[in-house]
């Protein structure tokens, strides 16, 4: 039996299909999305326990929160104002792309100026 990735793509969202069917049908296919990219997230950290010593594991925790904690807190919501705009989003694509390096530039600024701080108060090298 084989696998026809086209044939079942083509199934997926056909026009006759009810709102509730379609609606079913792409929850299933966001959890199956969620649960696959958590899949490869423990994965990824599973390999990394196993590459890295267990001091440099937690130096690299440390790195991640103090990341995440500033990407959390500057989002622009460019992203989403452009997903709900209901009209032709291309003049506002180069504006959002270019706030979006300068928001990836300002954090890295940030994170290196704040570094030997994060480090003191996790009394880490």
């Amino acid at each position: 039996m084989r696998f026809n990735i086209k044939a079942r793509a083509k199934n997926l969202l056909q026009p006759g299909e009810g709102l509730y069917q379609r609606t079913v049908r792409s929850g299933a296919w966001a959890f199956a999305l969620r649960i696959t990219e958590q899949v490869f997230s423990i994965t990824r950290l599973i390999i990394l326990a196993r590459i890295l010593a267990p001091n440099d594991f937690g130096l690299l925790g440390i790195a991640l929160l103090a990341m995440m904690t500033l990407e959390t807190f500057s989002q622009t919501g460019f992203q989403q104002a452009l997903i709900q705009k209901k009209e032709d989003i291309k003049g506002y694509l180069d504006a959002a792309w270019t706030v979006s390096a300068l928001r990836g530039l300002a954090l890295f600024a940030v994170l290196f100026l704040v570094a030997p701080y994060v480090a003191i108060f996790f009394n880490a090298p």
